[in-house]
Order: structure tokens, then sequence, then C-alpha cells
């Protein structure tokens, strides 16, 4: 089995799926305006990731998780679970028109990105000139220093207003902005081998340790989901970019390790963020081995609080019926909704959080009194969810995700979804597509891919102005180390018969879009 890393998605295809999905909704008692609207969603992003070349380019893969994860997925859940598309929503019929109107500018942005940005990317090149191998080993070891000298150094006195402030405009902290090595380490020690082993292996000891580390680092100790996949995300994107071929074997490992962490790993996640008793370092790893010795408790605790929801919140958002674990947080649906609501009755927020992006480009060393504004978070106050932080209505820091188009109606109602949204869409595919080129022969380009698949679903439009400004920075900087820096870290650290077996495959022998046949690189 090969994981899709489609350049295009037949478009009958996306017809037939989304005449089902109306077919479906409409037996189920959704209005037929609303089903039509969602049709015209799932045909304008197909058409739109085609433009944008598929996963082949950056924006192709913005325009991909934005449009899955954000709407179409929680679409397609309702639709299983038996369930008007529109129920729990206050404002249905406009919420699915502001997601057409976005993804109708993501289009336009998409079809003039075609036309402006270079063929070839500015990555490309650089990927004749990487020791993968050495390189894999050196941005993990470094990547995991930085984390540890953040934990080290942190301060965690005072409020939680107090320790943002007292832990910024440091060196570490800099680097820790732009610590995107594990990832990048995990996809060039993939990469490296798949090509080495002919396509029969993608994971060897030191990536496999590195994921399986990332994850109980980020994930579970620091009990967030994104820590939690995108180690997993990495190493897919990587395989799935060389048409790695999976073995029924690991087929199978996979769902039962996917159905484990469903059912046990991500309600602890979730019951685990209000459940750190101490917020230092060795007081989130005592919390967190003593809930993994109690993962039925901590799945029963989140199945207590999930239905005890509305009784105990004055406002309550959810899309479906009844909790859904995961599912819940795989669509933006319901919390677009609560925005846009208050959005057309009068409380629009203006265009000041563009001005803030733009003052956040400034590093706190030359402006340390710099305004943070967190955005999710004055957005979650407005809609009346202060009590998903234990805080309540003092908490200035804990935010709620929203998508860049419920950002960008917020900010100017239409006019922010048609024409402001595009421009900065228009932008950020530009810088994108520009620096990393085509993905699949450059691993700082799938970097890219694994940041858009977070950040384009839930990140607002601030998101858009990150991947335009500092995200390729990022990703440049982690590129330009990968290839001249750190692979001295790696040879270091690689037995001399391992450092042999690199120099003889050559630096040439992993530059291309590689074609596996019965599971070998031809």
């Amino acid at each position: 089995m090969r994981i899709p890393f489609p350049t295009r998605i037949p478009l009958w295809y996306s017809c037939g799926f989304a005449v089902l999905l109306f077919l479906v909704e409409v037996l189920e008692g959704t209005p037929p305006e609303f089903s039509i609207c969602a049709v015209a969603f799932i045909l304008l992003a197909t058409i739109a990731f085609n433009v944008a070349g598929g996963f082949s380019r950056p924006s192709g893969s913005y325009i991909f998780f934005y449009a899955v994860l954000a709407v179409i997925l929680g679409l397609t859940c309702k639709a299983y679970l038996g369930e008007r598309a529109d129920s729990n929503l206050e404002s249905p019929q406009l919420t699915i028109l502001v997601y057409v109107g976005g993804i109708s500018g993501m289009l336009a942005a998409a079809l003039l990105c075609r036309l402006l940005a270079p063929r070839k990317g500015l990555l490309e090149a650089m990927a004749s000139r990487i020791d993968m191998d050495a390189a894999s080993i050196g941005c993990i070891i470094v990547g995991v220093a930085i984390s540890a000298a953040a934990i080290v150094t942190m301060d965690i006195s005072g409020t939680a207003e107090e320790r943002l402030a007292n832990n910024s405009g440091t060196v570490i902290s800099a680097l820790n902005q732009v610590n995107d090595f594990v990832p990048l380490g995990l996809i060039l020690g993939v990469t490296y081998t798949i090509k080495s082993s002919g396509g029969r292996r993608f994971l060897n000891s030191y990536v496999a340790g590195a994921a399986i580390a990332s994850i109980v680092l980020y994930g579970l100790i620091n009990t967030s989901k994104q820590g939690f996949f995108e180690p997993i995300a990495c190493v897919m994107i990587a395989a799935a970019a060389l048409r790695f071929k999976f073995s029924t074997g690991q087929v199978a490992a996979f769902a039962i390790a996917m159905a484990f962490s469903f059912y046990y790993l991500l309600p602890f996640i979730a019951v685990g963020k209000g459940e750190v008793v101490s917020n230092t370092f060795m007081g989130r790893v005592e919390n967190t081995y003593t809930m993994l010795t109690d993962l039925s408790g901590a799945r029963e605790r989140q199945h207590e609080a999930a239905i005890n929801y509305d009784e105990v919140n004055d406002y309550a958002v959810h899309y479906f019926n009844a909790p859904e674990g995961i599912f819940d947080r795989l669509q933006m649906i319901s919390i677009d909704d609560a925005l846009n609501t208050i959005t057309n009755q009068g409380q629009v927020f203006g265009y000041s959080p563009l001005l803030f992006d733009v003052y956040n480009l400034v590093p706190h060393f030359i402006w340390p009194d710099k305004p943070n504004v967190a955005l999710g978070n004055i957005y979650s106050h407005e809609i009346g969810l202060a009590h998903y932080s234990t805080a309540g209505e003092d908490d200035n820091t804990t935010g709620i995700s929203f998508s860049p188009t419920a950002d960008a109606f917020h900010m100017g109602q239409w006019t922010g979804v048609l024409l402001v949204a595009p421009g900065l869409w228009l932008l950020c595919f530009l810088a994108m597509d520009t620096v990393c080129g085509d993905t699949r022969r450059s691993p700082g380009g799938l970097l890219m891919v694994a940041l858009c698949s977070h950040i384009a679903p839930e990140g607002l439009l601030t998101g858009a102005f990150y991947l335009m400004t500092i995200g390729p920075l990022t990703v440049c900087f982690v590129s330009l180390l990968a290839a001249y820096v750190l692979p001295v870290i790696g040879n270091v650290l690689k037995k001399p018969t391992a450092r042999s077996a690199g120099e003889q495959s050559g630096a040439s022998a992993i530059v291309g879009t590689p074609k596996l046949q019965s599971g070998r690189v031809n």
C-alpha cells in the first residue's frame, strides 16, 4: 500500500463524492441550499488544489489541509453519524457561504501564483549538497538540544503573562522559535533510508527513536495534539513523497497503534492539559507518568466532562450531537460559526491583527516591550468561551483556534473574505512556492508541507502571514544548516561503516523524484 501524494485529483472523483454527500445530507434533513454550497466548496477546493499543483507545491498542500481538516472531514463525519449538516450551528447558511467565498479566494490566489511563481524553487538545488544521513542525525541532536536548553532555562515564576515576558527576548527563545530541526531530521532520515535500502525500509533505528521521543516529549509530556501528530506527519509525508510501498504487516501495525492512540492517548492529552499541578518539566513528567498508568481513568474523565459539557457551561460550541473524541477537533465548522454569528450581528473586529502580525516580525531583543496579542484568546472572549481556561475571564494567554476564513470575515466581513484574505494567500503561496519549489525534490519543501498541515486549517490569517514571512525563513535557515553545518555533527556520531556506506551512496543519488515498483527504487 502506498500513501497518496497526488499532484491532482480527478474532478469526477470529487463530483461523485460531493453528489453522494449531497444525497445523504438531504435524506438526513439538511436544507438543500446548505448542501448545494457544500458541493460547491468541495468542487472549488479540488480545482484550487489541482491548479496549485497538488502536493508537489506547498500552496497545494495548504489548500488541501484547509479544505479537508476545516470543512470536508466535519461534513463527512456529520453525514456518517446521520445528523443534519446544519444542526448545532447558529448561522449555518452564513458559515457555509463564508467557506465558499474563502475557497474561491484561494482558487484565485492559486491561479495568480501559478502565473507568477518560478518553476524551480530556491531550495531544490540544495538537495544535491545534503548528506542526508549525517544531516538527519545532526538535525535531531541540535533540535533536542535547543528544546532541552529552553526547558532548563525557562523562568516559571509569576503569572502566565509574566512567564511569557520573562522567557522572551533571549537567545534560547529565539532559537526555539525556529526549532524545526527535529521535523526536518525525520524527513531527511526517512528519505535517506528509503533511497539507501532500495525501497525496502523507511525507518532506521535513530529515526524511529527520534519520532517516538518527539511524540513522548512534545505530545504526551507537553499534552499537545500537534506535538503528538507532527512526528507522524513528517514520517508519512516523506514516505508518501518517495512513493514508498508499505507492507500489509506495516499497515496493520500502524492501524493498531493509531487505534490505541485515538482510544487512550488523545483522551489522555485532552485531560492532561487541566491536570498539571506544577508547570515545571519534572512536574509535567510526573503528571504524565501518573496518567499513563491510568489511561482508562483519563478516558473516563474526558467522557464525563463531555457529557456534562452543556450542563456546566452557559455557552457550548459543538458540531456533533454527542462527543466524538478527536473528530471534534478535526473540524472548524462549529467554532467558526460562533465567530461568524457575532460578526454578522455587527461585532466586526477590523484589520488591526494584520498590523500586529507586522509588529511580531520585530525581534524581542530589538523591541523588548513588543505587545503580545493572543488573537485566539481575544476571539474566545468575544464568543463567550473564557470558561475553557481555569483562569476564566482573567485569562489572557489561552487561545482557541479558528480557520483563516472565519478570521477574515470577522475582520472585515465580505471585504475581508473576498479581497483581503485572497491577497494574503497570494503572497503566502508565492513565498512558499518560490522558496521550496517542487516538494518532491526538496526536503525543505516537505517540511513546509508538514507546517501547512496544522497551520492551514486552524492558524487564522496570522498563519498565512507566518507562512509568507517567518515560515520560509525558518525553512531556509534549517535547510542551510542541514546542508553545510549539521552533517559535521552527524559524521562524528556515525559509525565508520555507516559513514563509508553513506559516502558510497553519493549525494547525487538522493536528488529527484524516485519511482518505486515492487517495493524497490528504480
